[in-house]
């Protein structure tokens, strides 16, 4: 296709003219482009080379032949960055930037599945690679995301890219009028469009490795998903009832719980509000982070801090990280979705810098966690008025003797700690002994307040060979689940793939079998590739015929 001429752009051919004088190959279009930029071959060069080339020059006149050589290629008509090009008006970097963004909102739904590849690997390699900002983007992408809004919430994650705010509190948005299953369901999906949440979720791949009630795991789970969807879920209102419905069963199971026993010889960092409820997405994250840098945890466990749950009671005498817990302190009130957005982006960012260090041994201790139920928003109305309470209410000190056990609160002497000796009442509840807090607190006797991770970080480099067995591989499409064993005990959380989309898997720890999830395939022979840390390992399943109900996301 010829270059259209534009009198606007007449400075532009003036230039080409010029170059064509010069140059030493010929007269066509794409040797003045090979000789400008000093490139061989014009056959050997993809869509994403040309983007690279568009976005790292300054000069107009480079991208003005950029542009048209890319649109004079017929090779490339059927790539998204044709489509974007084509629609562009202006040659700044931002202009192309938002086509790119934008223009497939623009187009028919049943051309798209290739098209929305591409520009997701684009947009990742503008903003992460490059390094580009995305924040001039987010108001017209909100309004771009508000067309789908009729769309499965499977196709509406093939416009996603985990890259914006926007997109963020868009998928928050989304997941809370889906039930718990179906929620359930997409965690490999959502792994996909918003991975820090993805993980957040999943305690049924990660768990710790001491003996914890059941319970607890559930708590968590189901505490997690309520914090997604802004609700306190029939179940967690159950199990706080029973499990703290005073002290006696308080103590039933806070004593269950070993407290952190720091190892000797490591670099000890201690996460200042990490709770119970980060447990899954830091593990993971450290798994993702770490598994390049030949570090891996070689023990995860969930701990108990003393009561009150407050730094002071139990601070360590090593390096603090604050920036979880001064987040939460200047929660003014507490924001959903911003605020669990928020927060999951300094968990990883915390995570980032661990990995980046050069300690060979790195342990994670944490003081307290924080509780998101607490606040006005889940109908905690004052039914105490405790005056000289702290934390919002979430503790008080007190002399001997002053108080007695309630449904609502503990009186606690505090056994062991910086604060051993003292007396306090404590709420062994969501609701505080004052007024209702507007923020989310600590202090109390909740679960999320309560426990926290120990996590033991070492550096070595993964020259284990295992043993991935399949139990069989021909299961029926009534029941997709691939189930296999690994030996030994794999030291990073096993992911696997099928064609670059990442499959479910699930660990039965009492059996110590792994299940994988295949039910969006349909009857035939596959080849998946299970990765444990650096290590990839392909496993052939046929699936065989029968019938299975359509999944309705």
């Amino acid at each position: 296709m010829p270059i259209e001429y534009r009198d606007e752009e007449v400075e532009f051919w003036n230039k080409l003219i010029e170059e064509v004088d010069r140059s030493k190959k010929g007269l066509t279009i794409e040797n003045i482009f090979l000789e400008h930029f000093n490139l061989r071959s014009i056959n050997r060069l993809k869509p994403k080379d040309f983007l690279e080339l568009y976005l790292k020059t300054n000069n107009n006149y480079e991208r003005w032949l950029i542009k048209n050589l890319f649109l004079s290629l017929s090779k490339f008509k059927s790539s998204y960055l044709h489509i974007c090009f084509e629609e562009l008006r202006g040659l700044r970097k931002e202009d192309l930037i938002e086509s790119i963004w934008l223009g497939a909102f623009n187009l028919p739904s049943k051309t798209l599945n290739n098209i929305l590849s591409e520009r997701k690997e684009f947009l990742n390699y503008i903003h992460r690679d490059l390094k580009f900002s995305a924040e001039f983007i987010e108001e017209k992408l909100a309004k771009k995301l508000n067309t789908i809004k009729n769309y499965p919430i499977k196709k509406k994650f093939n416009y996603l890219s985990d890259i914006t705010f926007i997109e963020r509190r868009y998928i928050l948005h989304e997941l809370k009028d889906l039930n718990t299953q179906d929620i359930q369901k997409i965690i490999p999906d959502l792994k996909e469009v918003y991975l820090g949440l993805a993980y957040y979720l999943d305690w049924d791949l990660i768990k710790p490795d001491n003996e914890i009630d059941s319970w607890i795991i559930e708590y968590f789970k189901e505490y997690n998903l309520s914090k997604v969807k802004n609700i306190k879920s029939p179940k967690v209102e159950e199990l706080i009832n029973t499990k703290n419905k005073d002290k006696s069963t308080f103590l039933e199971w806070y004593y269950s719980i070993s407290k952190a026993d720091v190892e000797k010889d490591c670099k000890c960092l201690w996460i200042d509000g990490l709770g119970a409820e980060w447990f899954p997405l830091i593990v993971h994250l450290i798994y993702r982070y770490g598994r390049d840098k030949g570090k891996f945890i070689k023990k995860k466990l969930l701990t108990r801090v003393n009561l009150p749950s407050i730094t002071k009671c139990n601070r360590y005498e090593v390096k603090k990280i604050e920036d979880l817990d001064k987040y939460i302190h200047e929660q003014n009130p507490y924001r959903h979705p911003d605020d669990l957005i928020c927060e999951i982006e300094i968990i990883k960012n915390i995570v980032e810098k661990i990995m980046d260090s050069s300690n060979e041994k790195v342990c994670i201790v944490s003081d307290h966690g924080f509780s998101f139920l607490c606040t006005k928003n889940f109908d905690n109305i004052k039914r105490l008025d405790i005056s000289n309470s702290k934390h919002e209410g979430r503790y008080m000190w007190v002399e001997d003797g002053n108080y007695s056990d309630d449904m609502y609160y503990i009186l606690w002497k505090v056994d062991e700690g910086h604060c051993q000796g003292k007396s306090a009442i404590v709420a062994l509840k969501h609701v505080s002994l004052k007024d209702t807090p507007y923020r989310e607190v600590h202090g109390g006797a909740t679960p999320e307040e309560v426990l926290v991770p120990y996590i033991l970080i070492e550096t070595k480099k993964d020259e284990i060979n295992y043993k991935v067995e399949v139990i069989t591989t021909e299961i029926k499409i009534t029941n997709p689940v691939l189930q296999f064993k690994i030996d030994p005990q794999p030291i990073y959380a096993p992911e696997a793939f099928f064609k670059g989309s990442l499959l479910k898997i699930s660990h039965n720890k009492e059996r110590d079998i792994y299940e994988m999830d295949l039910k969006d395939l349909n009857v035939g022979e596959y080849e998946i590739l299970l990765n444990i840390g650096s290590k990839k390992y392909p496993i052939k399943v046929n699936i065989t015929g029968g019938f299975k109900e359509r999944d309705l996301l």
